[in-house]
């Protein structure tokens, strides 16, 4: 006969032995869920300030292709005699520029920062290569203001341009780091100082007619921003 009393505990302990070893199993499943949600969250708030530094980045080169425009004009409108203190370099005799445009016979390699081409070649960029888009890798010519692997004059020799007062001025080609011809302060932790190119694109109701072309770069050199005016002389001039 069997004793109910002595088989009674013998269950209940078997029982509490199975729920223990289904709870560590529950509690096991949420902990790698848990962990799964905080990586998850983790590498989307690292994404996300990636994309928050870039941008930024994006905007900083921005506004300085918007400052070096803003120098180009200057450059452009400095009337004769003028002599800014913090210069590296002065335009002795092309002061002001629109008035001495007749000086500039066929700049090709954009001495100065100041380029003009001729009516033919302009003719011959336009037929060949409709925009920087389409253009082949290292081309041998392209517009003025393209990359310097698609043709353009930019001239990425850095090195080769003003670092300081009457260095290379006479000498160098390609775009203008900011204040070398105004003096303007420099700006602060971008990997590289904006610069810009002076087209002459002929005259306009008898007045002539430039094309500014400035490219910022950001506090990673290759981050870069291109930005374009046009720019008349006013009458007085």
């Amino acid at each position: 006969m069997k004793n109910p009393i002595v088989s009674r505990p013998v269950y209940a302990a078997q029982s509490a032995r199975l729920q223990q070893g289904v709870a560590l199993i529950v509690v096991l499943v949420f902990l790698l869920a848990l962990t799964a949600i905080s990586l998850y969250g983790a590498r989307q708030a690292v994404f996300g300030e990636k994309i928050a530094r870039n941008v930024l980045d994006a905007q900083v080169a921005h506004q300085a292709a918007e400052a070096a425009l803003r120098d180009a004009e200057a450059d452009l409108a400095m009337p004769d005699g003028k002599t800014p203190a913090d210069a590296y370099c002065l335009r002795t005799g092309m002061r002001p520029i629109a008035a001495n445009v007749a000086m500039l016979v066929d700049q090709q390699t954009c001495r100065g920062g100041i380029c003009r081409l001729t009516d033919a070649q302009y003719a011959a960029l336009d037929l060949t290569k409709a925009t920087a888009a389409t253009a082949p890798a290292s081309a041998a010519t392209g517009q003025v203001w393209w990359a310097v692997d698609k043709g353009g004059r930019w001239n990425n020799d850095f090195s080769s341009k003003p670092q300081a007062k009457n260095d290379q001025c006479v000498t160098f080609t390609g775009g203008v780091p900011l204040g070398t011809y105004t003096g303007v302060a420099h700006i602060a932790e971008v990997s590289q100082q904006p610069e810009y190119l002076i087209e002459y694109m002929g005259t306009r109701n008898e007045r002539p007619l430039f094309r500014i072309t400035a490219r910022g770069f950001g506090y990673d050199r290759g981050t870069q921003a291109v930005v374009q005016s046009y720019y008349v002389p006013p009458e007085s001039e």
